[in-house]
């Protein structure tokens, strides 16, 4: 008989079940039903702590399979966080182009 679900991934909302003896050692069952939400899960926090720098983060997602055109599996919430990771790396990369081009304009 399998055990009723006593926890809910942090990064879907999907109901699972996990022992006590994850809850104790904190892995990542007692976060997300799969390893593949809790690197994502881990991602998303290190950003928030701002352990990693927004380009990290983005390559860190991108190498997770966490892309702007593969995020249906995460709640709304998560799916905001991650499209705001990628959003600042846009506004980021605009504005260093904007720069080197002022750059370049002005040693001539």
């Amino acid at each position: 008989m399998p055990k009723q679900p006593n926890h809910t991934c942090r990064m879907c909302g999907t109901a699972y079940y996990a022992c006590e003896m994850c809850d104790k050692q904190r892995n990542w069952r007692a976060f997300c039903d799969t390893p593949e939400h809790y690197q994502v899960f881990q991602i998303l926090m290190m950003r928030a702590r701002e352990l990693i720098t927004i380009d990290e983060a983005c390559e860190m997602l991108e190498n997770v399979g966490a892309t702007l055109t593969n995020l249906g599996e995460y709640t709304p919430q998560k799916i905001e966080e991650i499209q705001n990771i990628y959003a600042q790396r846009t506004k980021t990369e605009v504005a260093v182009k904007n720069t080197s081009k002022k750059t370049r304009r002005s040693v001539k």
